[in-house]
């Protein structure tokens, strides 16, 4: 999610921009984002005049889905800001949105555990699983959300899929990366790099503006093929766009 440094919001009004937001509430908005955007991948969050999250069972609460859902601005922008700072919905009357990030979170790993699990083995249910969130990125209603960027929701995707080591692998088994596309990132210490710099050690860095993108070809890899300075151009670290779902 591409945040300035200084955001705005209400907690009582999250679509009006008033408060300047400490560093600490954009890394809780950022989160908020990026879990609301796989949840929605996931089938958890789903669009119907708002973002709707169909919320489980609960000690009192109604036996009637519809009147149990949580209602969330039809915008992830918006919907995550809310999620992040307030404790109410946008239903009428609103609802409670306490444990909102724990059924969010529910709702990716069982569908994850139910996509692997119906493979006769661990590592064809996970390759399966990369193939179907593809699919689900091509897809899914969820695209039809007002602010849905492709690139955005790729990167989220595909920083969560290198952090598990057994995922990176199933990603890296559907979706080859370029080996030689990834070897052109590398220099030794002390060779030359954009913007008159030397690299300091040896190593991959982006082609563009010399960030540090990693080690090794691995940490290449489970670093999301981002550069460090800035990971949210789509031009870094190769010199041009690229995104490994092809």
């Amino acid at each position: 999610m591409n945040l300035p440094r200084y955001q705005y919001f209400t907690r009582k009004r999250s679509d009006i921009d008033w408060t300047p937001v400490r560093e600490n509430e954009i890394e809780e908005l950022e989160r908020s984002y990026r879990r609301l955007v796989l949840a929605a991948l996931h089938g958890g969050v789903r669009l119907g005049g708002s973002l709707i999250i169909d919320w489980p069972m609960e000690p009192g609460a109604s036996a009637k889905p519809e009147e149990r859902e949580r209602r969330l601005p039809a915008s992830f922008a918006k919907a995550s800001r809310m999620l992040a700072f307030e404790n109410r919905d946008a239903s009428r009357p609103p609802r409670s949105l306490n444990n909102a990030a724990t059924h969010l979170q529910t709702a990716i790993d069982t569908r994850q555990r139910q996509i692997i699990g119906s493979a006769a083995d661990p590592a064809e249910g996970r390759r399966q699983y990369i193939r179907w969130l593809y699919e689900q990125l091509q897809t899914s209603s969820i695209r039809a959300v007002i602010d849905w960027n492709d690139q955005e929701v790729q990167g989220i995707l595909k920083l969560w899929l290198t952090e598990d080591p057994q995922l990176r692998q199933a990603l890296l088994e559907v979706f080859p990366v370029d080996r030689a596309l990834v070897d052109g990132l590398y220099k030794a210490a002390g060779e030359p790099l954009p913007k008159s710099r030397r690299a300091e050690k040896d190593g991959f860095y982006c082609k563009v503006c010399g960030g540090w993108v990693g080690e090794t070809y691995e940490d290449v890899i489970q670093n999301g093929l981002l550069c460090s300075f800035h990971p949210e151009d789509e031009t870094h670290p190769f010199g041009r766009p690229y995104s490994i779902f092809g």
